[in-house]
């Protein structure tokens, strides 16, 4: 791998390898290798973070969130000197995230129901769904 003239440390060669940018002046940077790297392409896992609002979904983090937690995928935009670049960004979703507002009570839930007819489509909590007779299955 070829280094710009402005990188040439160990840790440069890594962080573009991560990023596609150049550590000292944090512009993209396109290093000429057997395959081109193609910016639009960054994929940057946050780990147990959840993708929509950032908490943190590891184990003994509190709040139950690693028992509900689920992979998930969000798309982002990384600035680096004033330029923005879309990223994709894997971790996890939060339960409160998850959550969705039942139609007919209000409340919040990650276990709901969807229901669909010619006029209208529910989404209701499982409280609601079976006082309209819907189940799950």
């Amino acid at each position: 791998m070829e280094l710009s003239a402005c990188c040439s440390a160990q840790s440069a060669q890594e962080l573009f390898e991560k990023t596609g940018f150049c550590s000292n002046c944090l512009e993209p940077t396109i290093f000429y290798t057997e395959t081109e790297v193609n910016m639009s392409k960054i994929t940057i896992d946050i780990g147990d973070l959840c993708t929509h609002c950032g908490k943190d979904t590891a184990f003994g983090s509190g709040e139950l969130l690693f028992v509900n937690r689920v992979p998930s995928g969000s798309n982002g935009k990384l600035i680096f000197a004033d330029k923005e670049f879309n990223v994709d960004i894997d971790g996890y979703m939060c339960v409160q995230c998850q959550s969705v507002e039942c139609d007919d009570c209000g409340c919040f839930t990650a276990d709901y129901l969807t229901t669909e007819t010619d006029e209208y489509c529910l989404t209701l909590c499982e409280d609601c769904g079976d006082k309209r007779g819907i189940t799950g299955e």
